[in-house]
């Protein structure tokens, strides 16, 4: 039995020769506290859900459900960009995530097959372009490193991980090396749920066993140099983008490196890069120097205060680092102040402010 509480999560690494049988061995707790959200409209709050997938095989999803009404499962439908309800009394396949609606907090016993482990490749849909997302998940009975997740073998895949923060209601991102919010540190959870985007046909991804961890700091976390993650609070909830500068990358949408936006709920703060085709939550660029300026757009779901944050400025050896509010006609050198804090509405026009690198020249 792996047990979990309020205080976390245990791990089981399995490696070499290392063997768990038993089915009634290999049980595994999940303690999930369930979010909940304020609702602007309705003035109550209201249960957010999670992204969850299974660390056994032969998991049915009654472990979930338990004949409870008001906890149920969904599948998501890559072709249609929908959910579909998932039966009470099916098994979960190893490697597939599913949405997880649940009112109340809960603490799972998962039980009835074995702990998963070695490699696990998983066939993913593209049904042509606008779509491709597919929702999988950690397949292990420990956290998943991301860090060398650029280099799994994959078919037609990008490199972007996406994953649900039910605190925040809103959708946290990795490329491979950087990542925002509870993916900053490149670590997964357990029995967590993500969104890989397919890219061409017949894609495909491969989980390497070789990425299961029991760490769950990431005390090894490197150095990204010219990199600024901004942060938005508000109406009690967050949300973060990053832009960053690599030689490898190009001013077009790198899958390698970009991110596209994925909006979280209404009521929350949605902060993005605005590129000419893309919105970004990542956005990589090749060089970094004094004409660099890059569109940072902002809706918002309540007419309040809202504060944005830059981290990592220290990275910049050479270049100050300013935020622009196109609306107020202020410019922020988040060297010097790094918080900037203003009123929003939800009427606001969408490109409200500008990062620039370097000395910012007068902009049209």
């Amino acid at each position: 039995m792996v047990y979990s509480d309020a205080s976390g999560t245990g791990a089981i690494v399995q490696m070499g020769t290392l063997n768990v049988l038993l089915a009634n061995a290999s049980q595994f707790q999940r303690y999930i506290n369930t979010a909940q959200y304020y609702d602007t409209l309705t003035m109550v709050l209201l249960p957010t859900f999670h992204l969850i997938s299974s660390p056994l095989s032969n998991l049915n999803s009654y472990n979930f459900t338990n004949n409870n009404p008001t906890v149920f499962l969904s599948s998501y439908i890559e072709s249609s960009d929908s959910w579909s309800s998932f039966p009470v009394n099916n098994l979960l396949a190893v490697g597939n995530g599913y949405k997880l609606n649940d009112d109340a907090i809960s603490n799972f016993t998962l039980g009835g097959g074995v702990f998963n482990k070695g490699n696990k490749t998983l066939p993913l849909q593209y049904s042509g372009v606008g779509r491709g997302k597919n929702l999988i998940g950690n397949p292990y009975p420990c956290r998943l490193d991301l860090h060398n997740s650029n280099s799994w073998t994959k078919t037609n895949v990008d490199n972007s991980i996406q994953t649900w923060n039910p605190s925040t209601n809103n959708y946290e991102s990795w490329n491979g090396t950087v990542g925002t919010g509870i993916l900053s540190n490149g670590i997964l959870a357990e029995t967590q749920g993500f969104f890989v985007q397919a890219s061409g046909a017949a894609p495909s991804i491969t989980i390497p066993a070789s990425a299961q961890t029991a760490d769950s700091s990431n005390n090894f976390k490197s150095f990204i140099p010219n990199k600024v993650s901004l942060t938005v609070k508000g109406n009690n909830s967050s949300d973060n983008m990053i832009v960053y500068f690599n030689p490898a990358a190009t001013t077009s949408f790198d899958h390698q490196y970009d991110v596209e936006k994925e909006y979280g709920n209404f009521t929350s703060p949605q902060l993005f890069s605005i590129t000419p085709n893309n919105v970004l939550s990542i956005n990589c660029l090749p060089e970094v120097n004094s004409t660099v300026t890059v569109p940072v757009g902002l809706k918002v779901g309540a007419n309040t205060n809202y504060t944005i944050t830059a981290s990592d400025i220290e990275s910049f050896n050479t270049s100050n680092v300013y935020l622009e509010d196109l609306k107020l006609n202020k410019m922020i050198n988040l060297n010097e102040k790094a918080t900037y804090t203003f009123d929003a509405n939800t009427n606001d026009v969408v490109n409200r402010f500008m990062l620039h690198f370097g000395n910012p020249t007068s902009t049209n």
